[in-house]
Order: structure tokens, then sequence, then C-alpha cells
């Protein structure tokens, strides 16, 4: 899609599936195409994050949730400690926001997150220099079974 709808060159596209989908492959390739897109000459004035995984709420440590929740997202290499995640092996909001904040001034960034409790990923871009978010909403009946139809059958009566 990116290439046929938007013009990307498929050279140009990083596509992590599986095990490949790693924190430090996630967050690696994200960081190259932020050097890049600052590297005079490179040309890269637009990019697109797009993350699709299992999403979850760890304890804010930094202090800036209002809700006293990070919204935490699981790489393939996601680990647990007994019953709960292991902190280290999830991707933070607060991580995403520190990586975001490098964004070079006239980049354009699109970060499409498909996961739970990604509701305050927003957040990511807000605040950063020279950066602000565009947030489209989705809109539906509420008494639509969004599960169902997504998948092209009708709800349940």
């Amino acid at each position: 899609m990116l290439s046929a709808a938007y013009g990307f060159a498929d050279s140009g596209i990083t596509v992590l599936t599986d095990q490949a989908a790693t924190k430090d492959a996630v967050l690696g390739a994200m960081s190259e195409a932020l050097d890049r897109a600052a590297t005079p000459g490179e040309h890269l004035n637009h990019i697109v994050f797009t993350m699709s995984s299992h999403g979850t709420q760890l304890p804010d440590t930094s202090g800036d949730e209002a809700d006293q929740v990070d919204e935490a997202f699981a790489t393939y290499d996601l680990k647990q400690n007994g019953a709960v995640w292991n902190a280290s092996s999830l991707i933070i909001d607060d991580e995403l926001h520190d990586l975001f904040a490098r964004l070079p001034k006239g980049v354009l960034l699109d970060v499409i997150l498909d996961t739970c409790h990604s509701g305050s990923g927003q957040t990511l871009v807000a605040g950063t220099t020279g950066h602000s978010p565009a947030f489209f909403s989705m809109r539906c009946d509420p008494g639509l079974n969004f599960g169902t139809a997504r998948r092209g059958r009708r709800p349940r009566a």
C-alpha cells in the first residue's frame, strides 16, 4: 500500500514481522529512519511508523501521565517475570516519544498504532519541538459490533 498508493519506493520500506519484530529491531529501524531524515542529501521527508501488536499498561515511572499508567506495546521478544510482563521487553510510550522527538523540522511523521491501550499515543509527538499531531477520530454506530463487522459479517442482533 505504501508503494502503490503513496509512492514510497519498495527499497525505502522496512517491514518487521514475527521473529524479526523484536524491541531492538523496531526501535533500531525507526532510529535509522530518523538518522536518514536528519542527513543532508537523503531527501527523506516522510516517515510512516505503524505498529500492530498487543498493548498493555504499566505504572507510570516518569510522572507524565495523568492516569498514572504508561502505555506499552509488545514485540516478538516479550518476556514475563512470573505473572507480570518484564517492562524492559516492552516498547513504552515514553520511549517512542523520546525517539519521535528527534524528528527533524519539515519531516512528516505518520504514526499508526493498532494496539490495545494506544489511545494516548497522540502524546508521542505532542510537545516535540516544531511538531503538532493531527488526529482522526473513528466514529462508529454504538450498536455496531466492530469485531464482527470488520470481517465483513453482519453484527448479531
